[in-house]
Parts: C-alpha cells; structure tokens; sequence
C-alpha cells in the first residue's frame, strides 16, 4: 500500500523527462577547444557557459555564474557592445592582466567607474597579453545579447543602458528569390530584398543595408540612409539565417565577428567557425602581433 501511494504521488516525477541545458553540437565544440587552444588558455565569452566551458573544454574562463555579479560582467558585456575592436581588446588587456583586483585598487584610489573605463579606451593601461586568450561567441546569445548590449552600453551618467533586440524570424517563406514571408514575435511580415522594405501589418519599414555571407565572402547592398540591416547568413549545412538589426547593433563586435565574421586582424585572429553553433577568435598578444 505504501509504494503504491508513493508511486500515485511521485506521479509526475515519473513522467518528468530531463532536457540538457547544452546541445550535443555545442557540447562538441566546447570539447573542440581542448584541440584549437593551448592547455593554458582563458576562454574570454559570457557567464552563462562558464562552468561548462570549464569542465568540457578544461579550460579557464573569465566570467562564469560565480562571477556574474561581480564587475566584470560590465567589462565583458562592453566588449561585445562596443563598435571599436581597439577598445573591445584594450578591455580584454586590462582584465587579464589586471583582474577584479585591480578594478577594486583603481576605484578604492579614487577613480569613478566612468574615469577608469576612459583610461582604458584610450590605451593607458594596457599591457602585452601574455597569457594565450580566445574569444568564443556562442548561438545562446543571440537572444541574450539584448541584455549583454544593455549591461555593455550603460551610461554612468543617465544609469541606464541601450535596450534593443537582434531579431531571428520565427519561420520564412521564400515568395520569390527577392521576397520572404516571415514571421517575427508572432507579427507577419513581408522582408523585400529588392525595394528595401519590410511590410508589417501597422506600416512599412526602410531597409538601410543588406548584407550576404557565404563561405565566398561577404557583399552587401545598401539602399536608405536609416533603417533595419538585414542579414542573411548561409551555414555549412546550406540552410540561410536571416536576422533583422537596428542599425545601432551592426557595428557592434558580437555582430561584426560572430555573425559577419568580419574582424580586425590587428586584434583578433578567426581560429575557428561552426557558425551559428560557436565562433573562435585569438587574442592577439599585441595589436599587430
């Protein structure tokens, strides 16, 4: 009678099936780094994976949820918010070389957050990175980055961020080779590659520019001076990603290395690509080196 009250109980329990937090596709890469990076590297990317990267990839991070609340998830958020790759890796200089305690020393001296984020922009605290660092973009944060952009654009003056989303439709049909279907938090609309416009149900939409990756490269087409940028990616499996962006949040590095794969290789070396699964980049020890 006993077992069977506690089956009649636990009824639910039993129905209950666990779901990973990690796909097997990302699982993989994040053992890849085990082969792609040095046994010494830091792995430099959001908190949210930091223990996994850790325990798969044994390898060190800078952010994970031990330190989420700590100041470094600022540091880390403005480095993939930023619209300047000098600054994004005078960032990554000043946290290796420098860590929480520094940024505790530097504030305890008397420096505001504001005036220590300004000696780091402008190159006066850098150092020679001597530790190897890679940065990994991963596909969990293209819905994150509307709070990673928020935390990264924080104003210490207005105490408030940039809140903006890059959007993925939730389905597309092609109409023609220049016209798609889609549908966008539960809103229709119609994308046109060819005019520049993008029709919803309360209006029309300028396109600002239009930009294709293949594995041939990058083109882009542009057609107003304001707008969304609409991208389309094809992965290696063939299947073509579309995203629709502010304008705000093309130039920021999460854009431009992880979606674009465009980078500057004076800071940064693309070491490995399984876009969207996850993106690579090297650190490079010196700007141009």
């Amino acid at each position: 009678v006993i077992a069977v009250v506690f089956c009649f109980v636990n009824a639910s329990s039993f129905k209950y099936i666990a779901k990973p937090k990690i796909t097997p596709a990302l699982a993989g890469d994040f053992l890849k780094l085990q082969t792609i990076t040095p046994k010494n590297s830091w792995i430099w990317t959001w908190w949210d994976y930091g223990y996994a990267i850790q325990y798969l990839a044994g390898r060190g991070v800078y952010h994970d949820g031990g330190s989420q609340y700590s100041p470094k998830t600022y540091f880390v958020a403005r480095t993939f918010s930023t619209k300047n790759p000098q600054e994004a890796w005078n960032i990554i200089s000043f946290i290796t070389n420098y860590g929480l305690a520094g940024v505790s020393h530097f504030l305890k001296s008397g420096i505001s957050a504001k005036e220590l984020l300004k000696k780091i922009k402008q190159g006066k605290l850098v150092k020679e990175i001597k530790t190897p660092v890679y940065w990994v973009f991963t596909k969990d944060l293209i819905p994150k980055f509307t709070w990673i952009n928020y935390f990264g654009t924080y104003n210490f003056d207005t105490k408030k961020g940039i809140f903006e989303s890059i959007l993925v439709p939730q389905t597309c049909y092609k109409i023609t080779d220049q016209v798609y279907n889609c549908l966008i938090f539960n809103t229709k609309a119609q994308i046109d590659l060819n005019n520049g416009i993008i029709t919803f149900p309360q209006g029309t939409q300028p396109i600002k520019v239009i930009y294709y990756k293949t594995s041939y490269g990058l083109k882009e087409k542009k057609f107003f001076d304001k707008g969304y940028v609409i991208e389309l990616i094809k992965t290696k499996t063939g299947l073509t990603g579309i995203f629709l962006l502010e304008s705000d949040l093309a130039d920021t590095m999460f854009n431009q290395m992880y979606i674009l794969r465009k980078y500057d290789p004076r800071y940064f070396e693309l070491v490995y690509d399984d876009f969207p699964i996850m993106v690579v980049y090297k650190v490079k020890k010196l700007p141009g080196r």
